[in-house]
């Protein structure tokens, strides 16, 4: 009776031996899969996160980019930096910006990456053709997941050396199709995502948003052009006799000072206020009166200090407009001479704001290559000899140099 006793024991030890070490399999089992399952989750928001991060990142880059460069003509820059940006979301090494063409029924190439030069330099796209053309008249991205099995693909061979799938996503800014955005990727194992598409869809509409406002911004800054060399050439025709000069010679006026400018490495949205300061610095003779200006022969003391009021003259028309702000200093200080001896204030060297030496320099070679009343003019390089010796002391040295180097290599030549 005691040994069978023993023996079920022993059995039911056994037995429950067994099933404690099936338990802890299975729950090691069971642990190991919840750890897979949370470590895969933990990758996958990793993933995600990372993803954000660049986004976020691409974001900012393009509104430093679209800030730092309002008012040049960036454009081409801008789709080039909105492409590699969407190639490197997408984590994709080719693609393509096209923008509407013509009467805007049609699409042309002007960004691409990784695309033959034939095909991006000659390929025109109508709308509904093509997948780009497509999500232009559609309005929503197309997605090719692989171009072997999409019937618009068929007997393209050629394609599948550099392209298995591709995504193409508009541009829209208010419903308007501004552009549409094409990414490609040559991976058989590549695959758009709903998260990719979502965020190439936000940056793509975002990019488009980003050069509509570069295009009003720099549409507003040609109205401002216009405004400024009309102005211009009004003063020019009240200053001058029936041998005046014609607009013509404000173009070339507005070339000296870009490209002066631009030889001292000024930002581009200060360029633009040099030119306008160049054409503007005579504004304030308009408080100057018409016999004065029309003279003929040698000024009076007292009419020489009235001409020396227009700087002033000029300060208090022009500060009330608030585009023409940034040119104030410039036009008042224009007078100014290198040594101290210029007028209003006597300042002297890099005192005088740089704009105002640049307008100094080219007020100076423009007066003496014009035709006046009491004198024929002096050739281009008469005045710059003058300049040259002006050098030091009526002119910044560094601004004659640059202005020399512009003239010498003939990029200001009407």
């Amino acid at each position: 009776m005691i040994h069978a006793l023993w023996i079920t024991l022993l059995v039911l030890l056994v037995a429950s031996w067994v099933l404690f070490i099936r338990y802890r399999r299975a729950l090691s089992r069971r642990e190991t899969l919840n750890f897979k399952k949370i470590e895969d989750a933990r990758r996958g928001l990793a993933e995600q996160v990372s993803g954000l991060d660049v986004f976020v990142d691409l974001l900012a880059g393009l509104h430093e980019f679209v800030s730092d460069n309002a008012g040049a003509d960036v454009r081409p820059a801008l789709c080039k930096m909105v492409l590699d940006a969407a190639c490197l979301l997408m984590k994709c090494p080719a693609g393509s910006i096209m923008v509407p063409a013509g009467d805007g029924d049609a699409l042309d190439i002007v960004s691409h990456k990784g695309l033959p030069r034939d095909i991006a330099s000659t390929l025109r796209l109508a709308r509904g053709q093509g997948v780009a053309g497509r999500a232009a008249e559609s309005g929503k991205l197309v997605v090719v997941d692989d171009i072997r099995t999409d019937a618009r693909f068929v007997g393209r061979k050629d394609l599948e050396v550099r392209l298995r799938s591709l995504v193409s996503v508009p541009m829209k800014v208010r419903q308007k199709i501004v552009g549409v955005l094409n990414v490609d990727s040559p991976d058989p194992h590549h695959a758009f995502g709903e998260r990719d598409l979502r965020l190439l869809s936000a940056f793509a509409n975002l990019a488009a948003l980003a050069m509509e406002n570069l295009d009003l911004y720099n549409n507003l800054q040609l109205y401002y052009q216009e405004m400024v060399q009309t102005l211009a050439d009004t003063l020019e025709y009240r200053e001058s006799d029936a041998k005046g000069r014609a607009p013509a010679d404000h173009i070339n006026i507005r070339r000296l000072a870009r490209e002066t400018a631009q030889e001292l490495k000024l930002p581009e949205a200060i360029v633009k206020y040099v030119e306008y300061a160049c054409l503007m610095h005579g504004i304030g003779k308009i408080g100057i009166g018409e016999a004065i200006l029309r003279k003929p022969g040698k000024l009076t003391a007292d009419e020489y200090e009235q001409i020396k009021k227009h700087p002033e003259i000029a300060q208090q028309m022009i500060s009330k407009v608030q585009f023409l702000s940034p040119i104030v200093p410039m036009i008042l200080y224009h007078q100014e001479r290198w040594d101290g001896s210029g007028y209003p204030a006597g300042l002297k060297g890099e005192e005088i704001p740089l704009g105002s030496r640049i307008v100094a320099v080219i007020n100076a070679f423009d007066a003496m290559v014009s035709e006046r009343p009491y004198r024929k003019p002096l050739t281009e390089m008469e005045a710059i000899a003058e300049l040259t010796r002006g050098s030091g002391t009526q002119f910044d040295p560094k601004v004659v140099a640059a202005f020399v180097k512009v003239v010498g290599r003939g990029k200001a030549a009407p």
